[in-house]
């Protein structure tokens, strides 16, 4: 999508309701991505996971995850983290799901003529509604353990569901777009899991999707992204 074309409508559905922000500045990252093909998120400044609890994290049961909203102290520390912003972006965008509607509020009001646009980076729903809908994060635990164990990028679990390659298919959109804009600054607010494997493709963007997916979950674990704080 070019600066500046109309917002774009998605599913919202998630079982990872982590809300993250990132920024790609002009040219960011050139230097390193020519002498370490591994550095961490090649063209973004800037790359932080919002730290607060949104009800979906919690231990009681959640319904749609794209309609959970932030809690007060998430509120708050969107403001936080719109201050710590600095610079006019171009473009602001933000997932179809409330929670990064919220988080990018502070920093749209603060910029009301900036674009803002919505994009297809929701987090990834690789659990059915039909098989998670009222339950708790401790009550899918089981069912997180046997899908990333199947290491089937093709397989969907059932409705409101997608699969591996799906979703990187939309990771790998998100990484084009942002290509296709080298001069501008864009200020993006997604998901962590979605961040991982926009990492994860930006480092290897010859590895296939079963090779992804094998990695993302012990790579998630492993190089966390770290608090806006």
């Amino acid at each position: 999508m070019k600066i500046g074309e109309n917002p774009e409508t998605c599913h919202r559905q998630s079982f990872l309701p982590e809300t993250s922000c990132f920024c790609r500045t002009p040219h960011a990252g050139r230097a390193n991505r020519e002498h370490d093909r591994n550095a961490v998120l090649p063209y973004f400044d800037v790359l932080a996971r919002s730290p607060w609890r949104k009800r979906g994290q919690c231990r009681w049961a959640t319904f749609d995850p794209g309609d959970i909203p932030l809690s007060a102290r998430g509120e708050a520390q969107a403001r936080d983290l719109a201050n710590r912003l600095t610079g006019v972006p171009d473009l602001i965008v933000h997932s179809p799901f409330l929670r990064t509607y919220q988080t990018a509020v502070p920093r749209i009001a603060r910029y009301p003529d900036v674009p803002v646009v919505v994009w297809p980076i929701q987090e990834f729903t690789y659990l059915s509604s039909k098989h998670c809908a009222e339950t708790t994060g401790a009550q899918r635990r089981s069912m997180v353990e046997d899908y990333w164990r199947r290491c089937d990028p093709a397989f969907v679990d059932g409705a409101g569901a997608e699969s591996f390659s799906a979703f990187l298919s939309r990771v790998r959109l998100l990484h084009a777009r942002l290509q296709d804009a080298p001069d501008a600054f864009i200020v993006v607010f997604a998901h962590g899991q979605l961040m991982q494997a926009l990492r994860l493709i930006t480092a290897m963007p010859d590895a296939d999707d079963e090779t992804i997916m094998a990695i993302l979950p012990a790579y998630d674990r492993n190089n966390p992204i770290g608090n806006t704080r």
